[in-house]
């Protein structure tokens, strides 16, 4: 009787482990989820507006204060003029891809030019 009460309080803790850690994964990938250029490009001519930038990420600010996520560092946030880096008004699909890392070339984990 030891034995099967032993076996089923160790099942319960795999469990609860498995459902714990799947929990994490899941907060972890939300919070790291970045935005995509679509979600600022509102009216989807192929580059955001000063406007357009402010609205989506009020929105998306919104969005996460309703689903009760911390909004922690988001007085560190960029500004549109950062993001804008030829200071046309306007951001490209290529600045906002270099803003979020898609684009540079330091961001390769290890395979970089000299550890390939």
């Amino acid at each position: 009787m030891k034995i099967k009460s032993t076996i089923i309080a160790l099942l319960g803790i795999v469990i609860a482990f498995g459902v714990v850690a799947g929990g994490m994964k899941k907060g972890m990938n939300n919070n790291m989820s970045r935005p995509a250029f679509s979600q600022f490009d509102l009216d989807g001519d192929g580059k955001i507006t000063e406007a357009e930038f402010n609205q989506a990420r009020s929105e998306r600010i919104a969005q996460r204060a309703e689903e009760g996520r911390t909004l922690k560092n988001i007085n560190q946030s960029q500004s549109f003029a950062s993001l804008d880096s030829n200071a046309d008004g306007a951001i490209s699909q290529q600045e906002f891809n270099a803003h979020q890392g898609l684009a540079n070339p330091k961001n390769t984990m290890g395979k970089g030019k000299n550890n390939q």
